[in-house]
């Protein structure tokens, strides 16, 4: 290949970036097909390596890049007592945890108190249930909509144990886990309506400002999104992050961070 043309897939991978927040490989490849029509494959990963190097964009899962510099910083604080109380009773229980006040920055609307979330195993749920109800915590052992319409006390905070769903993006020890924001993005939309969390909108308003703010594992969040429901969250999120101008695998940002 000669030098002019290495320089115009140079130019045509940075035209293409431009704008973009995230996009994959296959998106790039495409657009490069519809102008050059023949090029090398090894060449063109060779140059997003280089872009790589550069700094020009940065990976954020298996055949997917961004041009967001920092990854996003997950807030563990707010779960750490929970784990330290859950683990000290329950020394081998394996469990993971999160809360709505580890990403309370990126609300439009302010919830009253803050939800825990507690996934374990199936045979666990009771004991665990039972221990927090016993230290005064207002618990929910696996709630459905019609429970939660009779009995959610919105002022205080609750505290949901959910069986856990395998493969789950998690990070932590072999005992207890911290759910990652890809896994607290998807069940946040699961849970969103079942618990009466928020509408479709406070939702987006969240998903945007924190994928924006932060670079965030797409691959990783979609998958997951297929596991927790047999795809249906996975093609709500796929509208979520392809629906500006249409483009599957590309993620612009028409969107400014709310914080009023």
């Amino acid at each position: 290949m000669n030098n002019d043309k290495q320089d115009t897939i140079v130019d045509l991978i940075r035209q293409f970036i431009k704008g973009k927040q995230y996009f994959n490989t296959k998106a790039l490849k495409d657009y490069l097909q519809s102008i050059l029509k023949n090029f090398n494959n090894q060449t063109v990963n060779q140059y997003l390596s280089n872009l790589k190097k550069n700094r020009e964009i940065y990976s954020c899962g298996r055949n997917w890049y961004s041009t967001i510099d920092k990854p996003f910083i997950l807030d563990t604080e707010p779960v750490l007592d929970l784990i330290h109380l859950l683990n000290e009773h329950f020394p081998f229980l394996q469990f993971t945890v999160w809360n709505t006040r580890q990403i309370i920055s990126y609300y439009h609307h302010l919830p009253f108190k803050y939800t825990y979330f507690i996934y374990t195993e199936f045979d666990a749920l009771i004991p665990v249930f039972e221990f927090l109800v016993g230290k005064g915590f207002n618990v929910y052992n696996n709630p459905g909509k019609q429970i939660v319409r009779k009995h959610w006390i919105i002022n205080d905070e609750n505290y949901i144990i959910r069986p856990d769903i395998s493969e789950s993006p998690v990070e932590g020890t072999e005992i207890w886990k911290i759910a990652t924001i890809e896994k607290i993005l998807v069940d946040l939309y699961e849970e969103k309506d079942k618990l009466y969390l928020m509408d479709g909108s406070e939702f987006k308003r969240i998903f945007y400002n924190v994928i924006f703010s932060g670079r965030v594992n797409i691959p990783t969040m979609l998958k997951y999104s297929y596991r927790r429901s047999r795809g249906r969250i996975r093609k709500e999120f796929e509208k979520l992050l392809y629906s500006f101008k249409g483009e599957q695998g590309v993620v612009y940002n028409r969107f400014r961070r709310i914080n009023d």
